[in-house]
């Protein structure tokens, strides 16, 4: 058995193709909750290296949701995107915006949560916790990066 940080973020880095095995049902929902439980990284990567190639597939999860994402975690601060998130086109902005290191991440931890949610994983268990602590790690580095957009703009 592996130790718990570990597979929490192992299953963090491979949720994406965790998540779409789990929701094809792949490999039983039932199993994967189990290996995770019983912190199985042997079983866990096994899923991983096994995963038919149409699985690999890139997320739906683009950088203007992860914009979207961040207005409603920030309700009040940002309301201008808001207003012109649907006027003007932002996916360029948001390419320009959030790194994609950090939106990578976003991509991982959104597909975590979702994983978590289809496997019916009880919310007060550590993989919450580091879910919900890791996501506000990655969601004030992207602020930061918004901040930084503007002053760059400002400032040019």
């Amino acid at each position: 058995m592996a130790r718990k940080n570990i597979v929490v973020k192992f299953v963090r880095r491979n949720s994406p193709l965790l998540y779409n095995i789990a929701a094809s049902r792949t490999a039983s929902r039932k199993n994967i909750r189990l290996a995770i439980h019983q912190e199985r990284l042997d079983i866990l990567e096994n899923y991983v290296m096994k995963a038919p190639q149409k699985y690999h597939k890139p997320p739906r999860f683009r950088k203007i949701d992860c914009v979207d994402a961040i207005l409603d975690y920030t309700v009040d601060r940002y309301d201008h995107l808001r207003e012109i998130r649907n006027v003007v086109y932002f996916e360029k902005m948001a390419d320009e915006i959030i790194a994609n290191r950090e939106y990578n991440r976003a991509v991982e931890l959104f597909y975590m949560e979702r994983l978590l949610s289809l496997l019916e994983i009880d919310a007060r268990e550590k993989y919450w916790k580091y879910l919900v602590e890791q996501r506000d790690k990655n969601y004030e580095k992207i602020i930061h990066q918004i901040d930084d957009y503007y002053i760059k703009k400002i400032t040019s």
